[in-house]
C-alpha cells in the first residue's frame, strides 16, 4: 500500500495527463459516433476536449521538465570546461525558476480575474481553464527546486561532471 501511494505521488502529473488524454479520446469518439450515426452531437464535447488539452499541455510540460526532456541546444556549451558547464546549467535552472514564479503569479492573477466570465457551452468560469497555468508552474517549480538543490550539492562536492542535462534513466 505504501509503495502505491509513493508511486501515485511520484507520478501524479503523468497519471493526470494519461487520464486527460483518455478522456479527450473517449469524449471525441462518443461525439463522432453520436453525430454521424444518430445525428445527435454532444454540444460541449469540443469545449471540454480543448480545456482538457490545455491542462494536459501544462502538466505535460511539468512531466517533460521532470525527465529533462525539453529541447536544448548544447553544441556550443560542450566546448566549455566541465566546471563552467555545471555553473551555466545551474544558472539556467535558476533563471527558469524565476521565470516560473513570474508566470505562476501572473497565471493566478489571470485565473482570478476571469472568474466571472463564463465559457460558451458549459458556462464554467474561465478560471477553470486558466488555472492550468499556475498549477503547471507550481509542479515545475517543485521539480526544478529538487534539481537545483541536487545540483548545488554536486557543485559543492566538486562533482561537476554529474550535472548532466539528461537523467541517467533516459539515456
Amino acid at each position: 500500500m505504501k509503495q502505491r501511494v509513493r508511486f501515485f505521488f511520484a507520478n501524479f502529473e503523468e497519471i493526470i495527463c494519461v487520464v486527460l488524454l483518455i478522456s479527450i479520446y473517449l469524449i471525441l469518439l462518443t461525439h463522432v459516433i453520436l453525430r454521424y450515426l444518430f445525428g445527435r452531437p454532444i454540444a460541449w464535447s469540443e469545449e471540454v476536449s480543448r480545456y482538457f488539452f490545455v491542462w494536459g499541455t501544462f502538466l505535460g510540460a511539468s512531466v517533460a521538465l521532470k525527465r529533462r526532456a525539453h529541447v536544448s541546444v548544447e553544441y556550443f556549451v560542450s566546448f566549455l570546461p566541465v566546471k563552467w558547464r555545471a555553473y551555466l546549467k545551474l544558472g539556467i535552472d535558476l533563471a527558469v525558476f524565476v521565470f516560473l514564479i513570474l508566470v505562476g503569479r501572473l497565471g493566478v492573477e489571470l485565473a482570478l480575474k476571469t472568474y466571472t466570465i463564463e465559457t460558451a457551452a458549459l458556462g464554467w468560469p474561465w478560471t477553470y481553464v486558466y488555472g492550468a497555468l499556475p498549477v503547471g508552474s507550481f509542479f515545475m517549480l517543485i521539480t526544478l527546486s529538487r534539481f537545483i538543490w541536487q545540483d548545488i550539492g554536486k557543485i559543492r562536492q566538486g562533482r561537476y561532471e554529474q550535472l548532466s542535462s539528461i537523467p541517467d534513466g533516459l539515456i
